[in-house]
């Protein structure tokens, strides 16, 4: 049941989330990464980029954070203590970050979590879990409950790679 959004700034706020909803969907869809061996590849390519998203996996899998609108929990930090935790500076932090979304590895976003301070929300997508090593809840923590059928969360044309997921 949809509900009358009565502000403009509420209006304009599920506007922004649909768009990035939308642009996290298509970067996964357009993902050169279709296999396990993919990644693989891609991460002995970019090894800090590998070490971002293990630490973002890390504070993922510890976070409570969630967003409006949205299914699962999110990692949210300011980028500064992405940054210190990482050890790499913002801007090559950002440069990372961006590189991972691209390729439809996590979902970013900006927000406010309790407080005035903006936050980095990010968490992995679909495709990430998939082609990681996950843990036990990881697929809940996402927001997917576990008897979900990945032809029905994961792009075409990484099961057409993966004709295995498609049996059974």
């Amino acid at each position: 049941m949809m509900q009358k959004l009565k502000s403009k700034t509420a209006k304009a706020e599920l506007a922004a989330a649909l768009e990035t909803d939308n642009t996290a969907q298509k970067a996964q869809d357009q993902s050169p990464l279709k296999t396990k061996k993919d990644i693989r590849g891609f991460w002995a390519q970019f090894p800090k980029t590998r070490d971002l998203f293990g630490e973002i996996m890390n504070r993922w899998r510890k976070s409570g954070s969630r967003r409006p609108g949205h299914e699962g929990f999110w990692a949210a930090w300011p980028y500064r203590d992405w940054s210190i935790a990482t050890g790499l500076p913002v801007a090559t932090l950002k440069r990372h970050l961006n590189a991972l979304e691209q390729v439809g590895l996590i979902d970013r976003t900006l927000g406010r979590h309790g407080g005035s301070r903006v936050l980095t929300f990010i968490r992995p997508t679909p495709l990430a879990l998939y082609l990681s090593d996950v843990k036990a809840g990881d697929w809940q923590r996402l927001g997917i409950p576990l008897q979900t059928d990945f032809a029905d969360i994961l792009p075409l044309s990484v099961l057409e790679a993966n004709p295995e997921l498609l049996e059974g």
